[in-house]
């Protein structure tokens, strides 16, 4: 199990056999970047021939899909502001199970088989975010290692941002629906990323 700290607000993972290919996970319920889990499980290692290796290299791979969401503004000199990013309907509970541990040095990926726990009704939300500093482009961005899911007609990235125009601040709100874009599958082991640029 990997966690940069030990998990709170209800982020759990147990195995749920000796040979660790089995594992209940839960993450946090409510956005906390620096409490979600992740599971790292090594490539199976072959003795050939019955040689007898000094150095074992353990080969990682994450169990979670990992989802970042950026913010940008088109332009240096635009004058935007990032209130709110929402991650909406999502699962976070999951019970996995390692179908296939690939062997060092094959060139393949441990298969996992994910059984959703729950309702796809998670929301995470961060916000608001402080000006970006002079030069800096990149107004904010979400983080999220999730359990690894199809994306579903409800699910959604949801921004809230301001622009500065002629005499006043003006608010907008964009909802996306990420079954609209690829990949509609977030795997484990995977980087997805969403990037937005507002002008």
């Amino acid at each position: 199990t990997y966690s940069p700290q030990s998990p709170t607000n209800g982020a759990s993972m147990s195995l749920s056999n000796t040979t660790g290919l089995k594992i209940t996970v839960s993450q946090p319920g409510t956005y906390s970047e620096n409490d979600m889990i992740d599971y790292m499980l090594s490539h199976a290692y072959k003795v050939a021939d019955g040689k007898n290796y000094r150095t074992v290299m353990l080969y990682m791979q994450h169990a979670m899909a990992w989802v970042e969401i950026e913010v940008w503004k088109e332009q240096e000199n635009h004058e935007v502001e990032l209130k709110e990013i929402k991650l909406r309907n999502i699962y976070r509970s999951a019970v996995m199970q390692c179908d296939f541990q690939a062997i060092a040095g094959s060139g393949e990926k441990n298969i996992w088989s994910v059984q959703l726990v729950g309702n796809n009704n998670q929301v995470y939300s961060v916000g608001p975010f402080s000006p970006p500093s002079e030069g800096v482009t990149k107004l904010g961005y979400m983080r999220v290692m999730a359990i690894p899911q199809q994306i579903t007609n409800n699910t959604s990235l949801y921004v809230k941002y301001a622009v500065t125009e002629p005499s006043r601040e003006k608010l907008y709100e964009q909802t996306f629906y990420l079954k609209d874009y690829v990949p509609y599958v977030w795997e484990s082991g995977h980087k997805i990323k969403y990037t937005l640029n507002i002008n």
